[in-house]
């Protein structure tokens, strides 16, 4: 069962790691008590400023060590980058449902902005058991100072993942001119795979991850292997704050990665909203 009591982690090493954004290194002071998968989130916590859900960029390893990326948002994150080497902080995980393995499949993973850091674990798994062939990485930003995960990147470019890094600021783009440089690199991405996916891993802004599910289903693609993450709608992380309800699922415990299918079905059952002056 998990604990709502956090465990005490001590800040190791920090960088730069794009716009606003640190990468930050803990150490769990009490060791490994708890498995966690890729795609699953853990809870940060200041006394005095709460706590926030954030994705594991690498998993604890053996001694405890674990990464996250912290973009500066509110004053919790803003107090999370101001930590001195050495300070103490709350975690309490993991919470949520990986992404799945997916071992001798072939896979395309699609990854905006900072929807790369929820994959980092998993396509670092992927490279550690040698299936960079059947793997390609479509990564778009807006700039490329806005990219994340750079050290990561190189490291898989190294270990023979397959990539393409556009550049995609909407601000440069009708809609549907965005829509038709998407397909292009969709295009792009799935001809560096030996062969059509097999499943396609995406994270981003949701109405981006919606519209790649859109076309590739055009192109053959079943919305049962196409997985998304919710995981800008984790809040509490164990379904009492009601804060990632869609339609009649708890994200933080149901998701965050679901299928888009799963995620069309939930989005069907929002019911329409209105301001309530429009009553009036």
């Amino acid at each position: 069962m998990l604990s709502l009591v956090p465990e005490v982690a001590t800040l190791l090493a920090r960088y730069d790691d794009g716009e606003a954004a640190l990468h930050l290194r803990f150490r769990l002071e009490d060791g490994v008590r708890w498995q966690a998968r890729p795609g699953q989130f853990f809870m940060l916590s200041l006394p005095g400023l709460g706590e926030a859900a954030f994705t594991f960029v690498s998993l604890p390893d053996e001694q405890g060590c674990f990464t996250a990326l912290v973009r500066k948002v509110g004053k919790l994150t803003e107090a999370l980058q101001d930590l001195p080497l050495g300070a103490f902080i709350g975690v309490r995980g993991p919470v949520g449902q990986p992404w799945p393995e997916l071992a001798g499949k072939t896979v395309l993973v699609v990854a905006g902005g900072c929807g790369l850091a929820p994959l980092s674990a998993w396509i670092g798994q992927r490279m550690v058991t040698g299936q960079q062939q059947r793997t390609a990485l479509l990564y778009s930003a807006r700039s490329e100072d806005s990219r994340i995960l750079a050290k990561e990147r190189e490291a898989w470019r190294q270990a023979g993942l397959v990539m393409t890094l556009p550049v995609d600021d909407p601000a440069w783009h009708t809609p549907e001119e965005l829509t038709q440089a998407t397909g292009y690199r969709l295009d792009e991405a799935l001809a560096l795979l030996p062969s059509f996916p097999d499943a396609v891993l995406c994270c981003g802004p949701e109405a981006m991850m919606l519209g790649v599910g859109d076309m590739l289903e055009k192109r053959g693609l079943p919305s049962d292997v196409f997985w998304l993450s919710l995981e800008r709608r984790m809040h509490c992380g164990i379904g009492l704050c009601g804060h990632c309800y869609v339609g009649s699922s708890l994200i933080c415990k149901e998701g965050p990665t679901l299928t888009l299918t799963r995620t069309r079905e939930l989005l069907a059952q929002q019911i329409a909203t209105r301001p309530a002056w429009a009553s009036c």
